[in-house]
């Protein structure tokens, strides 16, 4: 079984949890009620002057007690930013091999290392690649191997329009060049955590997903993270069990 978080990259980043009814007893996670609950009765913003000014609301915090950390003199990094607006020319092997560092095996004091947490070390998480606008390879699915840098070609399923992948996203989606999607593969990690496999999932995949943002930036890159995204084909789709 494979649960898949998306990414669209080189366009768009996103996320997404597919879970099968099979094993959906098994993702609870706690306050799951009240969660519920509080989704029914919060209504939904649709305005879109309304929309934008929730987003710049001033939060305020109760600082009557807080105390002042010193000031380290640290500049961050603020290269990265979600783009949604894209060039027209494809996506070169060489941007998409910078980006895929993020995700690669290296050894260190001979030993294995990745620049990401995983649960258990277990690195559960495998990465496809949606190619639609990629030079020198052609439009299909591609398995990423951290271990060897390279991409094997997955799946017959013809890749469907990429503006039918988020129906909220449709007006600027089509520009996108290629799509990530990281999928759980649950043995690989199941049989160690069991339920607390699929929590682990969005934690390893919310690390990659940030390591990617900063590579592809430095790449000279604009990628973009969508939360909504259709759970149809998706095992067809990358050629998983």
């Amino acid at each position: 079984f494979c649960f898949f978080f998306f990414f669209f990259l080189c366009c768009l980043l996103c996320f997404h949890l597919v879970v099968s009814s099979a094993v959906l007893d098994v993702y609870k996670v706690r306050g799951e009620g009240q969660v519920k609950v509080y989704l029914e009765k919060t209504p939904v913003i649709l305005d879109a002057l309304e929309r934008r000014l929730f987003k710049t609301r001033h939060r305020t915090l109760d600082d009557k007690h807080a105390i002042n950390l010193p000031d380290t003199g640290n500049v961050p990094d603020a290269s990265r930013r979600s783009a949604r607006a894209f060039s027209s020319t494809p996506v070169n092997q060489l941007a998409l091999s910078q980006m895929l560092d993020a995700l690669r095996v290296y050894w260190c004091n001979d030993n294995q290392y990745r620049p990401y947490a995983s649960a258990g070390g277990m690195y559960p998480i495998q990465t496809y690649l949606l190619a639609y606008q990629v030079e020198g390879l052609e439009k299909g699915t591609y398995l990423y191997d951290p271990h060897s840098h390279k991409l094997l070609s997955r799946g017959n399923t013809p890749l469907p329009q990429i503006e039918n992948l988020s129906a909220g996203n449709k007006e600027w989606i089509g520009d996108a060049h290629f799509v990530l999607a990281f999928a759980l593969n649950l043995p690989d990690i199941v049989t160690l955590y069991e339920g607390s496999s699929l929590p682990f999932g969005p934690l390893e995949a919310g690390s990659m997903a940030q390591l990617v943002d900063n590579y592809a930036a430095k790449a000279g890159n604009g990628t973009c993270h969508i939360g909504e995204l259709s759970p149809s084909r998706n095992k067809q789709r990358y050629g998983t069990e």
